[in-house]
């Protein structure tokens, strides 16, 4: 009896060990990942580079001709009384952002064609590119904050440029970018507007420490 007792108490005993083993084993292995989800989140993708717009350009001038002919344009100036560009205007006002404004200028497209060349076929909103000029990069980095602020817009960087952006389930997906005396906001679908973003990157993008 003492010896089955005892065999029975050892068998216990490994499989109490064994156990033991195993809980410590998946308690590492949780902790490993959970960390690594952790650190994955509180680590920001490295800003490497800036937007560097020339002050002197126009609105229109800003961007380059991309994503196809057919789109619709208008152009806007403070003061002037025979616009009929809208959009700017009615963006500028609804969020408080002419002061400083002077000038603008919106660019729609009904298709786009991307960089991968297959053309996105007519959806609204497909893309919409407003580009604003201030009297100052002071007043545009004023009017920039006040707006990302207000609708509380995250930090995304995109080929090592930090952006704003935000996306909500059956809304379009919103980009802000900020650059000298400019302010450029997309709006739309998500191909054609993360690719309008990556090429106007492309063109004006330089490295952080690069003295301009």
């Amino acid at each position: 009896m003492e010896l089955k007792t005892f065999v029975s108490e050892l068998s216990l005993s490994r499989k109490a060990l064994i156990l033991a083993i195993i809980a410590v084993i998946v308690a590492v292995c949780l902790a490993s990942v959970f960390s690594g989800c952790v650190k994955e989140e509180e680590i920001p993708m490295e800003e490497t580079r800036q937007l560097v717009i020339p002050p002197e350009l126009e609105p229109e001038a800003v961007l380059p001709g991309f994503g196809g002919e057919i789109f619709y344009e208008c152009n806007y100036e403070v003061g002037n009384g025979n616009n009929k560009c809208d959009d700017v205007q009615f963006f500028a006002e609804l969020h408080e952002l002419e002061n400083g404004f002077i000038k603008g200028y919106v660019r729609t497209y009904s298709t786009y064609v991307p960089r991968s060349g297959k053309e996105i076929g007519i959806a609204y909103p497909l893309l919409r590119i407003l580009v604003m000029k201030y009297q100052t990069p002071e007043t545009a980095v004023e009017a920039f904050n006040l707006y990302t602020e207000r609708i509380d817009l995250k930090y995304l960087v995109i080929e090592g440029v930090k952006i704003r952006w935000d996306k909500h389930t059956h809304e379009p997906i919103v980009y802000i970018l900020q650059s000298n005396n400019f302010i450029i906001y997309i709006d739309g679908s998500d191909e054609p507007c993360t690719d309008a973003v990556s090429r106007i990157i492309e063109l004006y993008s330089v490295p952080i420490d690069n003295k301009y």
